[in-house]
């Protein structure tokens, strides 16, 4: 039985694909056929590309450029890419160069029915109170939704990386240090908007476990712990233009070896 509820439940489906700018439904009368609609969808295919770029200026991380880049229906099967990069110079240490570069790749119904596949790099050179470090990590991620009533998505990540620290104030905490980790997360998203949510739940947990035998080094010291995290947002309207905003996070880490 046609409803109206589903009508807004099929365009909301086909907006969150990423693909469409607008989505609309046209219900048409059947000749001959009394209590009987055609229904027809007509969909604007959005601009799928996306550069920006800027320079801005913050207390703690001084001059900062920033730029991106994306495109988000390759091959017109919602394939999507993404790259990223900023670099800023802090006041207190000018001469030191601090950046991020990330790229990423989404293939959607990898193999599988409704089966994300998220593959990223991500180069990180940052100055820490007592040290600095370069990070280079690669993640293999898969997430797919479990029950679309409760919102309820699963995933899964693989990731190794390489850490380099200098300048630390103890000899034995510079060098290269490997860490292979895999890491299931759960994710519940109850919110009435995931955009500009004004009501609902946002929740996700997720378990991370670094070993030897998922990549961490051995050598001169084994890398292994699991850690935890937890994160939930409440949103409560108080009136129609004012929303309280609540979030919770926690976590916890323990060193294995």
């Amino acid at each position: 039985i046609l409803k109206e509820n589903l009508i807004f439940e099929s365009e909301a489906k086909i907006r969150r694909v990423g693909v469409f700018s607008s989505v609309s439904t046209q219900l048409k009368d059947v000749v001959g056929r009394p209590g009987y609609k055609n229904i027809r969808i007509v969909v604007t295919e959005g601009s799928p590309g996306l550069i920006a770029g800027g320079i801005g200026l913050r207390n703690d991380l001084g001059f900062r450029v920033f730029s991106s880049f994306s495109y988000s229906n390759l091959w017109k099967k919602n394939h999507a890419f993404s790259f990223s990069g900023n670099a800023n110079r802090r006041f207190e240490n000018f001469e030191y160069v601090e950046y991020q570069l990330k790229a990423g790749y989404i293939w959607p119904w990898f193999l599988l029915k409704e089966l994300y596949f998220r593959p990223n790099l991500l180069l990180i050179k940052r100055k820490f109170i007592s040290f600095d470090a370069t990070n280079t990590s690669m993640r293999l991620g898969f997430e797919r939704p479990l029950i679309d009533k409760y919102k309820l998505t699963a995933g899964l990540t693989y990731g190794i990386e390489l850490v380099r620290q200098e300048n630390a104030p103890f000899e034995e905490d510079n060098g290269n240090f490997l860490i292979g980790s895999l890491a299931p997360t759960v994710r519940i998203d109850l919110r009435d908007n995931p955009l500009s949510p004004t009501r609902g739940l946002f929740a996700s947990a997720s378990f991370e476990y670094a070993s030897t035998a998922l990549g961490s080094q051995s050598d001169p010291f084994s890398i292994s712990y699991w850690k935890f995290q937890w994160r939930s947002d409440f949103f409560v309207p108080i009136t129609d233009n004012l929303v309280w905003y609540f979030s919770f996070r926690t976590g916890f880490e323990k060193n294995l070896i």
